[in-house]
């Protein structure tokens, strides 16, 4: 096969898709699906919702909640979390990464330290969803900041979603009396390097932006540009990395503008467990290849496209490896892996002819197709 860094490299000058892709939601592996869910119930009004992945608990508890954006009734932001039991895993498991990120949580709430590179792991909202009456009411903990040059009552305001190895991040402008309440969380400013004067306008919107913590910035970049369409654009970050300094790479998707953003915050990484070695892991276990579906791979960003055949040739001309799966009747998807860093895209559509699709089934251990694909 053709190395896949040399083949995106050579096409990053034409990007131009002939599919349109829409963000609707993303998928969390979760420790504890109950308090995943009721963590966005309870704190940004999201409603229980219909599951079509199992109610066989002996293979995985499913629970999926949906917000619905402001002052509309057409857009929502689907998170359906998963507690799988059968599926192969990797030489480390999500419930590990779940354990590094609470363990750095713990670590910045008592002030020990300013951030940790599990936090770039968040989706970004706006302010409107956010409940802070309640969460001030329940001492929810939360870590929340500003830069130099933009002050309350804009802030970041960053929250532990229970269950999994991921945040969520409020950014945007509050109200004077919810900016007196958040007070008392402030933090100082942990965004090393970061040129806030060259702060694009992107916030207070509903659901812009996911954020992953990423082994290689850069590369992560390359692969959404040449593969999905995406565009690159200058983040606020230096590039090279400076001296303890966060690398990050940005892009966005054409059309909606949503951002993926891929950031290295190395200088803030664990001990025991860092970004690379979960990504090191993810890479030495994934084989979409071969048709595998980990246990891994349901920590994943979710879209909706008007063509997976057309992405389908796309992938095929980059010599790039998917997973086709069928989801349901007139349900499909297509998975991929960011190369170098074990994150997990899935592309949704409602019509896939060009390739014949894997059925899904959450019940399957896949033991017995990864004991004959070794024998052969």
């Amino acid at each position: 096969m053709i190395g896949v860094a040399s083949t995106l490299c050579a096409v990053l000058a034409s990007t131009a898709a002939s599919f349109s892709l829409t963000p609707i939601g993303r998928l969390y592996a979760s420790t504890d699906v109950d308090a995943s869910a009721a963590f966005f119930q309870r704190y940004f009004g999201a409603a229980i919702v219909g599951q079509n992945l199992t109610h066989n608990t002996s293979c995985a508890d499913v629970r999926t909640v949906s917000i619905q954006a402001p002052n509309s009734t057409d857009f929502s932001y689907t998170l359906t979390f998963v507690h799988d039991k059968v599926k192969p895993i990797a030489s480390v498991s999500p419930a590990q990464a779940t354990a590094a990120l609470d363990e750095g949580w713990a670590s910045v709430m008592r002030k020990d330290k300013l951030y940790s590179a599990w936090f770039d792991n968040h989706d970004g909202l706006g302010p409107d969803k956010f409940d802070i009456d309640k969460a001030t009411a329940d001492g929810l903990e939360m870590q929340v900041y500003h830069g130099s040059i933009t002050q309350f009552p804009a802030a970041v305001v960053r929250l532990l979603i229970p269950g999994t190895s991921w945040t969520m991040e409020c950014t945007g402008t509050y109200s004077k009396q919810q900016a007196e309440k958040l007070e008392r969380h402030v933090f100082p400013d942990p965004d090393n390097c970061r040129n806030n004067s060259r702060q694009p306008e992107l916030f207070g919107h509903f659901w812009w932006k996911s954020a992953f913590a990423a082994a290689d910035p850069q590369a992560a970049a390359k692969f959404v540009v040449a593969a999905l369409g995406a565009e690159p654009f200058e983040s606020p970050f230096p590039w090279p990395r400076g001296p303890n300094c966060t690398a990050a790479a940005w892009t966005r998707l054409p059309g909606t503008g949503f951002n993926m953003h891929f950031v290295s915050s190395s200088e803030w990484d664990s001990e025991s467990f860092t970004v690379k070695d979960w990504a090191r892991a993810q890479e030495g276990a994934r084989n979409l290849k071969e048709g595998i579906f980990d246990r891994n791979m349901y920590n994943a960003f979710v879209l909706w496209s008007d063509s997976l055949d057309d992405l389908a040739t796309r992938l095929e001309s980059l010599w790039v490896p998917y997973l086709a799966l069928q989801l349901g009747p007139k349900l499909f998807a297509l998975r991929l892996d960011v190369p170098g860093n074990g994150i997990s895209i899935e592309v949704r559509g409602d019509r896939l002819t060009s390739i014949k699709a894997k059925q899904f089934d959450p019940c399957d251990s896949e033991t017995n197709f990864m004991q004959t694909s070794m024998m052969i």
